[in-house]
């Protein structure tokens, strides 16, 4: 058994892709076999980074995707119910879908938010569930609710509807 952990987003700076990388190289340390896969595109080299840690072997880029529907039904053919177990900072968006709160019943645990900024905090938060088969099935399987539930074609449709009748009824 390989773990295939990922990393979806632009190539820039504030979106972090050197220090998945970094953690990247800290979770090989433990778990040789694990593998990952890049998917995105931007202005920094990745690639000239990747090889200067050493990882080559185990990393793989897939290039952008940037359509959502895409991107959704990617993520819905994937087969490994690990892949779909997040382990992210809890910047931008990502506190808007990522429940990280274990006590909070209302919204069931779907990911684990770590240190914002910190390779080795990234990398431990993906050990702790390589670690851990039920946690990690756990919240794999509350992250595959969240991205049927709530990113349908309908949620799109009604929430772009409800941007323009506000920005109609601030005008």
């Amino acid at each position: 058994w390989y773990p295939v952990i990922g990393f979806l987003a632009r190539f820039s700076p504030e979106k972090s892709p050197g220090i998945f990388l970094s953690a990247a190289k800290l979770i090989l340390h433990h778990w040789p076999s694990a593998r990952f896969v890049v998917i995105g595109e931007g202005a920094l080299n990745l690639t000239t980074y990747v090889n200067m840690l050493g990882i080559s072997q185990s990393v793989e880029f897939k290039g952008g995707i940037y359509d959502q529907n895409s991107l959704v039904s990617e993520i819905r053919s994937m087969t490994l119910v690990e892949i779909l177990t997040l382990v992210s900072f809890g910047v931008g968006g990502v506190k808007e879908y990522l429940h990280h709160d274990v006590h909070n019943n209302e919204f069931p645990q779907n990911g684990v938010i770590v240190e914002e900024g910190s390779a080795e905090a990234l990398a431990n938060g993906v050990l702790d569930l390589l670690a851990n088969q039920t946690k990690r099935e756990e919240i794999a399987k509350f992250a595959h609710l969240t991205i049927n539930e709530g990113f349908t074609i309908e949620k799109e449709v009604e929430a772009y509807r409800q941007l323009y009748v506000k920005i109609l009824q601030d005008n």
